[in-house]
């Protein structure tokens, strides 16, 4: 008898069994901790292609939420449900029911069996342990890492500004905020490290938090595997949305007051800064993509 666990993922190889060309489908992984800004980064990288549908932008706690939607007619809901409640108290949800739900997400409501030529995916929030990334490789090879890193420290203070003395979410509350860090450190942190180790420099990147969001917007579309005209489309759009309006988004994509902001300290150095930048142009120049 197999375990629960097993079905999850003999499920999710079904559905991935589905894809007519996996190899084509490039992944762009976005992972950090709590409070670091991924969702912003991936708003904005979104809103800059929105005339490139053949590139889609996936947050891995909306792909959750749809499976909890009774109107979506998810063949897991329940447990779906019933993981929510563990992801409220700061636990990681079981490794085989979150990438099934990734991948029964990806081929049902993005269609993305259907792709036959060259497309892209960028995911924030997925993997978070060294199973996921495992199980995410064996399906789509093409899978490339942007780590944000961040300090506990600078995250709560980020997570303080941001809520002032409203608690907005389940994650909101102290010791679910801490949790889910401690998580991050013993699950997700290892595996980031190892990928850096063992992945040539095409297929991770490194940013630090500190960094302002446009630019990590532009570092991460260095390592992205699209084609030129995409990736020049693409950078015109980031640079007209203008530093000032990047500089001012809060974690929800919404506008924060400057005073607040302000409160904030820059915590990269100039020279890392010019760092991350420059790898990301020198993929841009190496960039094989067609």
């Amino acid at each position: 008898m197999i375990s629960i666990e097993q079905g999850y993922l003999d499920a999710a190889r079904h559905f991935a069994g589905q894809l007519k060309n996996p190899r084509a489908i490039g992944i762009t992984c976005i992972v950090a901790g709590g409070n670091t800004g991924k969702s912003t980064l991936l708003k904005g990288l979104a809103k800059a292609a929105e005339l490139h549908p053949e590139i889609i932008f996936v947050d891995m706690s909306e792909i959750m939420a749809w499976h909890r939607d009774p109107t979506n007619n998810s063949s897991l809901r329940n447990e779906f449900v019933e993981a929510k409640k563990s992801a409220d108290k700061g636990q990681l949800v079981k490794d085989e029911l979150t990438f099934f739900g990734l991948i029964y997400y990806l081929v049902k409501q993005q269609q993305i069996a259907q792709w036959n030529t060259k497309r892209h995916v960028v995911l924030s929030g997925f993997p978070r342990t060294r199973k996921q990334q495992t199980y995410l490789v064996e399906v789509f090879p093409n899978t490339r890492l942007v780590y944000i890193s961040c300090s506990f420290g600078e995250a709560e203070k980020m997570r303080l500004v941001r809520i002032g003395s409203e608690i907005q979410r389940p994650d909101d509350k102290p010791e679910v905020f801490k949790g889910r860090w401690v998580s991050f450190g013993n699950e997700t942190l290892p595996f980031i490290l190892d990928f850096k180790r063992h992945h040539l420099q095409e297929q991770f990147l490194e940013i630090p938090f500190g960094m302002k969001p446009l630019d990590k917007a532009l570092a991460l579309l260095g390592l992205m595997d699209i084609t030129p005209e995409q990736r020049a489309n693409m950078h015109e759009e980031l640079t007209t949305v203008g530093t000032e309006a990047w500089n001012h988004f809060d974690a929800v994509g919404k506008p924060k007051p400057k005073a607040v902001q302000a409160d904030i300290p820059a915590q990269s150095e100039p020279s890392t800064r010019t760092q991350v930048l420059a790898s990301g142009i020198q993929l841009i120049t190496n960039s094989t993509a067609i």
